[in-house]
């Protein structure tokens, strides 16, 4: 999938810190309640909104997404203290995250035995089918429960859809059926902020554990921003010495930072999960706290002025970094291989959105760069510069992804795009391959 749609999948970015600051300070203290509380409506609400699962009216509505296939039959599964886990080897750590949650629902404490004739069985599917890498067949019958999966991502939401059920019911009895189910749309991501403000390891950790029981797969950090940089560069310290610190000159929100172990340990625990971390390094725009470590990032050597000619929403946008300094790009190389290193992620995201030009106008090295490149204008620029990202990016084995701007400003084909504007700019990429 060359070209990616981002709606409403991605809400939360226009929730945590940027269009309702005075709730900040409130998300940041009750955001895990927040997400447990109400992640069953929101998620019901953007499958429905996207269309992104099948329907089928024997579905019980305990279970978001509603599966492909529900067959409710006679009878039921009682599950206790003495109820047995039984799964392959290469199931094993879905084995250990299903008896961890079983504990969290109903207090028991369950054990794998592989030599038990019944209890809940994790199995590779013996049969040839259609389920592919993600898809389960949850089979509940009155002595066994059979969750049956080509890949682990199978079994695991096989798991995940057992839980559900599980925590649906008001006692240990399981209503017995036979549930087949896989998903239609191969990205389903959540998007958080955590550069206008900074949530901490363990609130990420329980976020991907709410995110996962939905079978979400892709968890979007936007990781910088004017207001915070958030993610350690080793061979840039001052991006996190200075970018990660709130500046009351301009009224940020918080401090704080991801170590490189701290987000190992989110990378590892979505892994497991099924979900992948997508990176987002906002770029040339948004890069404040970028600048505030780096001076000379910028076209004057300052984290410069608000530009109120170009603003959106009401909102003026600080001087963007300098595409027509080679300083400018040597930066970002050492950024990117340290971000290609640390993230599996098939993709760096860089932003690419809201970039003010105002500055470059009057910048003698943007100018020379657009009399050099023969470039027409500014929206030129950042499309040179959108260009020269995407190389460093792909030299790094990484494919790069934006947002819809830059396929505005006319993005290399092969730029991956997510459209957070309107849904015309997703229309359009998508059009264009």
């Amino acid at each position: 999938m060359s070209r990616i749609k981002k709606r409403f999948f991605e809400m939360p970015y226009c929730i945590v810190g940027f269009h309702f600051p005075h709730i900040i300070s409130y998300i940041y203290h009750n955001l895990i309640e927040i997400i447990l509380f109400y992640m069953k409506n929101i998620i019901l609400f953007l499958f429905l909104v996207l269309g992104s699962c099948n329907r089928n009216n024997e579905t019980s509505s305990s279970i978001i997404p509603q599966p492909v296939k529900a067959e409710q039959q006679s009878g039921s599964f009682s599950i206790n203290e003495k109820t047995s886990i039984i799964a392959e080897n290469c199931f094993a750590d879905i084995s250990s995250i299903l008896i961890s949650d079983i504990e969290k629902t109903t207090s028991f404490k369950l054990k794998e035995d592989s030599t038990a004739q019944s209890g809940i069985i994790i199995e590779k599917c013996r049969e040839q089918n259609d389920l592919g890498n993600e898809g389960y067949i949850l089979d509940i019958k009155k002595t066994t429960v059979t969750i049956s999966a080509n890949q682990a991502a199978g079994a695991f939401y096989g798991t995940r859809t057992f839980i559900q059920i599980l925590s649906s019911c008001n006692s240990c009895n399981i209503p017995c059926g036979r549930i087949t189910d896989k998903p239609v749309m191969p990205w389903r991501g959540f998007m958080i902020d955590v550069a206008r403000q900074f949530y901490p390891k363990e609130v990420i950790l329980h976020l991907i554990d709410a995110l996962a029981m939905y079978k979400i797969n892709v968890l979007h950090l936007h990781l910088s921003d004017d207001q915070g940089w958030r993610i350690e560069i080793e061979s840039l310290p001052e991006l996190t010495n200075k970018g990660s610190k709130a500046n009351p000159l301009f009224n940020d929100q918080s401090s704080g930072y991801y170590t490189k172990q701290d987000m190992r340990e989110i990378i590892q625990c979505a892994a497991l999960r099924n979900i992948t971390i997508l990176p987002e390094i906002d770029m040339p725009g948004h890069s404040r706290a970028a600048i505030s470590a780096y001076p000379h990032l910028s076209c004057f050597g300052g984290t410069g002025k608000f530009d109120k000619s170009n603003p959106r929403d009401g909102l003026p946008f600080y001087d963007p970094v300098c595409p027509g300094k080679e300083t400018t790009f040597k930066f970002y190389e050492k950024v990117i291989r340290e971000i290609a290193e640390l993230f599996p992620s098939e993709y760096i995201h860089i932003g690419g959105d809201e970039t003010s030009k105002t500055c470059w106008k009057k910048c003698k090295h943007c100018q020379q760069r657009i009399k050099q490149e023969k470039l027409a204008d500014e929206n030129q620029l950042q499309n040179y510069f959108a260009t020269r990202i995407q190389t460093i990016i792909e030299a790094n084995g990484k494919k790069a992804m934006g947002w819809d701007e830059l396929f505005e400003t006319g993005a290399p084909p092969s730029f991956a795009v997510m459209a957070w504007r309107e849904e015309q700019w997703g229309i359009e990429a998508d059009a264009a391959g």
